[in-house]
């Protein structure tokens, strides 16, 4: 039933209409007004009634109220009823934040008519940092567009009203970081301290700005990382190109140990960024080996190798590298010597010579595991055919049992050897 008729104390309605939508009026029903010292915030409009905080009813229509707004606005109708001629919302100029707190508030559920002076303004902090001795002075600036402000004091002046919950992040901030709540102040954190734990923080607060002494400092360049073929093995090099050479190794087994930064003897910070990390720890879980600054792993890791760090836009794999890797999953397309043997191969043992070819090429070991009567022997046959130089011998371990069968295959398939 979505018409009917309802009665109360308060008053009579004969029709009534059930909306399944959330109220939201369109019309003022709250304004604040000014007078010479204060503001007050006045009910404009008719309100309607809240009937067990979940109905609302208004001009003739019941509209159901969503629970998260249910009991601000049970309290709300409760004061104009109630008490909004004993107790008035009544604000002095000095606490138009508070008031603008209120406001904000209500004009999440209904509308509510607000002076252009006390609309709120955003501002963007500057924090200009700079190195003294043995601390960090700081000199803060707010700018509201134009408008700059340079002091505490300053904000009170203003002919509008801003974010009270910024600046209180703000100030908080200040004290975490060992400054006054103040916009020109001194600091004795230390500079580690500060370029680790509190630079990130004010930086989401607004504008950071680092005199020369403090950039010199600092370094976040992320490293290029480079892995290359070296001697059998894989190496991975971090260019630490910002620190001297003979602090690379420190940096690196810095770096390794999953630290947060290294600082070399001239008091440079260097930070290692997330990215660096997660490289580091990726190598590890890929078994690579730390040692005297180097960071070495199996050649037989490079798929894995490549697999992780493909999309990392600072690691540089060399072309070998990526001739290995793309051969070791691309071995059919692999390029293998000419042979002469007195059979035709298969498509699946053309394949598996070229796959072996190619673990050979790389000095890989592997196990050509087909059924028996594919042509195990025949495909290892025609690879020793390929690659053994006439002055090279290569050792074959089988049972005694089949020592004869394999004498007789090499006959049978390459005579000429």
């Amino acid at each position: 039933m979505d018409v009917f008729q309802y009665i109360t104390s308060k008053a009579e309605y004969p029709l009534i209409f059930l909306d399944d939508n959330p109220f939201i009026p369109e019309e003022e029903i709250f304004k604040v007004v000014k007078s010479d010292n204060h503001y007050k915030i006045i009910n404009t409009a008719y309100f309607g009634f809240i009937i067990q905080e979940k109905l609302w009813i208004r001009h003739n229509h019941f509209h159901i109220i969503k629970e998260e707004h249910r009991y601000f606005l049970d309290k709300l109708a409760t004061w104009i009823y109630h008490y909004q001629s004993y107790f008035p919302l009544i604000f002095s100029k000095e606490n138009k934040t508070e008031l603008m707190q209120i406001c904000t508030i209500i004009s999440n559920y209904v509308p509510i008519s607000i002076p252009d002076e006390l609309q709120i303004h955003d501002f963007i902090p500057t924090f200009a940092f700079s190195k003294t001795r043995n601390e960090i002075a700081l000199n803060m600036v707010w700018s509201f567009g134009e408008k700059q402000v340079h002091s505490k004091q300053e904000p009170l002046s203003l002919p509008y009203t801003y974010q009270a919950s910024k600046d209180r992040k703000i100030y908080h901030q200040l004290l975490s970081a060992g400054f006054k709540e103040e916009f020109h102040s001194l600091s004795k954190i230390k500079v580690v301290d500060f370029f680790l734990k509190e630079l990130p923080r004010f930086r989401t607060l607004g504008q950071v700005q680092l005199d020369e002494s403090l950039e010199k400092l600092l370094v976040e360049d992320s490293a290029v990382i480079d892995i290359f073929d070296d001697e059998g093995f894989l190496s991975v090099q971090f260019d630490f190109s910002m620190i001297s050479e003979d602090e690379v190794k420190k940096a690196i087994q810095a770096l390794w140990n999953q630290e947060s930064h290294y600082q070399t003897k001239q008091g440079k910070v260097l930070v290692f960024d997330d990215e660096s990390l997660k490289v580091a720890q990726s190598l590890q879980e890929l078994r690579a080996k730390f040692s005297d600054g180097k960071i070495k792993m199996h050649k037989s890791r490079a798929f894995s190798l490549s697999e992780t760090f493909k999309d990392k836009e600072h690691v540089n794999f060399s072309r070998d590298f990526k001739k290995m890797a793309y051969d070791l999953t691309h071995p059919e397309e692999f390029d293998i010597k000419p042979y002469e043997v007195k059979a035709k191969l298969r498509s699946y043992q053309k394949e598996g010579v070229k796959w072996l070819s190619m673990l050979d090429h790389y000095h890989f070991g592997g196990i050509l595991a087909d059924d028996m009567g594919l042509g195990k022997t025949l495909q290892t046959i025609t690879l020793l055919e390929a690659n053994l130089k006439p002055d090279q011998k290569a050792l074959i371990l089988a049972p005694a049992s089949l020592l004869y069968n394999w004498k007789e295959e090499f006959r049978k398939f390459v005579p000429h050897k």
